[in-house]
């Protein structure tokens, strides 16, 4: 029951939308959708036999406020509506549903009903599902949810997921077509408010008609939920009703790009020498020791077929990290290594160590003594954090000014540890963490590097190249041997540095076009490229980037040379090149699945969009040689870290 508790509040309503938090893409069904490629038709009204009177509200004798609908009859209208578009019942008697028992399913109205849903297997979440709540004393509906857990899904299920969100909604309004259905939830979602937890406020927004509720919550990093319920009645003259409800989210059309902020580049000839650090014999412990991990597993390489066919490439392939151990970034793998490397010195185990060895009982008590500190932007941190938890250590993180709350928040709720915004630069801070670790006694685990600061940064860049071994292994298994191009997003450079030496490494003479992009306000490894004497360059001042994650002022000393020696295209962009990427992996092109991407995560993807779309760019792309047998593999760092920016930057 517990654990229905904590994944059901995606049950809790009529329906929620896929691909993020915005909803706006529309991905290929998963393989449980009919076999129909046509959409339901915003025309197709339902047969005349299906002409029922509107459901009322009631309350039954035991005071239980719900529907006057029985389960036996949702289910008949539900399969009803939906073989009469796509030939087939979709959902089996209630027999075969998987039966919770009593408790409370809405936190809105805190409804206690007897809560069924589809999915057979309830650790299975791979899948969109449907859930009822029923009346404890009979068989009426209470309410009904639609769920999706945006972060194990295997492939994009979510128009399937919209389907059954849509048709649920159908049974209360047989009227309502796909295109009033989508303006709700555009409406809906410019509203909801994100949570951390189940508890958190009830959504902005409620649209009511005729007794019936709708509204949306979204929850960081798990579930987006559409709710339909019984309501206590009619509220309020603003909501003007749910199939006709017009104020959609105000969405930015696709349109040439404006040059007026032109992007700054720089080409070089790159010697492709690699350091022995990141050669495969070097990265292979790291590597290793990940396979330990219990909840390691690889995260997606994402095919965009849609976009590379509109673009005139070969194909476009985005490794999506937000899966990454449920921390919506790939910093883990660089945190739980470096800690795990730390934490066996301490131990005195040898390099080549095992999530088991740092499990005994005697490992745990002696790590229970061992404190962390770090300054992040707030995926490093929050790797950190749970790392340090995982171990039984506490951590201590730093962000920077201008960090937005929610990253603070974020790395509270993944492990044993502190965190506190300073008002200081990305620079100072770490500068300031420094000087902690050394007056405390703590460990100072950050991802860039100094002279006599080294050890550590290069743990962490070897956990980074985890996931450029994965991509490569994944493009080799999709029949592309090597990726002509690779763009990689640049902060300090330690993940750019590692991935790239870690690719230039396996390819050797065959090594990619390698493509550094980073934000234009605060391009420390671009301008050091630009220097041209061959040494790391700091950017002074403070940022005010979108792209918090590239948001660093000083190269990494051991990566610099790594980059210097192996990229060819050195790019600086303005904030609109991320919120481009942002939108063309959150609303994908048809038959493409959707990757919810932050404003790090986007960035290179942004890039490629304004390559390939805008005019005055074209010699550039040319220059490139992004054609026809072009494969390009991107790298979304991130999921949306910042929900609340991520959702305007969809819907604006």
């Amino acid at each position: 029951m517990a654990n229905y508790k904590r994944h059901a509040a995606a049950l809790l309503l009529a329906l929620a939308v896929a691909g993020g938090a915005a909803g706006c893409g529309a991905p290929s069904a998963a393989t449980e959708a009919p076999t129909q490629d046509a959409p339901v038709s915003e025309t197709t009204q339902p047969p005349a036999w299906t002409a029922w009177d509107p459901v009322a509200v009631t309350t039954n004798a035991a005071g239980e406020r719900c529907f006057a609908l029985s389960v036996q009859t949702f289910l008949q209208r539900y399969n009803t509506l939906w073989a009469a578009d796509w030939g087939e019942d979709l959902l089996p008697a209630l027999e075969e549903w998987t039966d919770y028992g009593v408790g409370t399913l809405s936190r809105n109205g805190g409804l206690e009903g007897r809560q069924y849903q589809t999915r057979q297997d309830p650790t299975n979440f791979a899948e969109p599902f449907l859930a009822l709540c029923l009346t404890q004393t009979g068989d009426q509906v209470m309410e009904v949810v639609a769920g999706l857990d945006q972060k194990h899904y295997v492939q994009g299920p979510e128009t399937l997921f919209q389907r059954k969100a849509l048709y649920s909604l159908r049974v209360f309004f047989p009227e309502l077509t796909e295109a009033d259905f989508q303006t709700l939830y555009a409406q809906l979602s410019q509203d909801a408010q994100y949570a951390e937890s189940w508890e958190a406020p009830l959504p902005a927004r409620v649209v009511y008609q005729d007794g019936v509720a709708c509204y949306l919550l979204l929850q960081i990093g798990e579930y987006d939920q559409l709710h339909v319920r019984a309501a206590a009645g009619r509220r309020g003259g603003n909501h003007p009703g749910l199939p006709h409800h017009r104020r959609q989210c105000r969405r930015r059309e696709r349109r040439p790009h404006n040059m007026t902020t032109p992007l700054s580049v720089f080409q070089h000839t790159p010697t492709g020498h690699v350091p022995a650090f990141l050669s495969p014999a070097a990265t292979e412990t790291a590597w290793a020791f990940h396979h330990t991990l219990p909840d390691y597993a690889p995260t997606p390489l994402v095919p965009l077929r849609g976009w590379a066919q509109a673009m005139g490439v070969k194909a476009v392939f985005v490794k999506d990290e937000s899966p990454r151990f449920g921390l919506n970034a790939f910093k883990g793998l660089g945190g739980i290594y470096a800690l795990a490397r730390a934490a066996g010195q301490v131990l005195g185990l040898p390099e080549d160590l095992t999530w088991a060895a740092l499990q005994t009982e005697a490992a745990r008590s002696a790590l229970a003594k061992v404190e962390f500190v770090t300054a992040t932007d707030g995926n490093h941190g929050r790797g950190v954090a749970w790392a340090a938890r995982r171990l039984g250590c506490r951590a201590h993180v730093y962000l920077p000014v201008g960090s937005v709350p929610a990253r603070a928040q974020a790395i509270l709720k993944a492990g044993a540890a502190q965190a506190e915004i300073l008002p200081l630069s990305y620079d100072e801070t770490v500068q300031y963490a420094a000087r902690m670790a050394e007056a405390h006694g703590w460990q100072l685990i950050q991802d860039t590097s100094w002279p006599g600061y080294e050890a550590v940064p290069t743990w962490i860049i070897q956990g980074y190249t985890t996931m450029a071994r994965e991509a490569a292994d994944q493009l080799a298994q999709a029949g592309h041997p090597r990726p002509p191009h690779v763009f990689l997003q640049a902060g300090v450079g330690a993940m750019a540095g590692g991935v790239l030496g870690c690719l230039a490494a396996r390819y050797g003479d065959q090594a990619p076009v390698f493509v550094s992009v980073e934000p234009e306000d605060i391009p420390c490894i671009y301008r050091s490229a630009l220097a041209g004497d061959g040494q790391p360059h700091t950017v002074a001042g403070e940022a005010g980037t979108i792209m918090a994650g590239l948001n660093c002022g000083t190269p990494c000393s051991l990566t610099w040379p790594v980059l210097r020696d192996g990229v060819t295209w050195y790019f600086a962009c303005p904030d609109a090149v991320a919120e481009a990427g942002m939108r063309r992996l959150g609303r994908p092109l048809p038959g493409d699945q959707a990757v919810v991407s932050g404003e790090s995560g986007a960035v290179t993807a942004g890039l490629l969009d304004w390559l390939t779309t805008c005019p005055d760019l074209a010699d550039l792309r040319q220059r490139m040689g992004l054609d026809g047998e072009s494969v390009i593999l991107l790298f979304s760092t991130e999921g949306d870290t910042d929900p609340d920016h991520y959702r305007q930057v969809l819907c604006d």
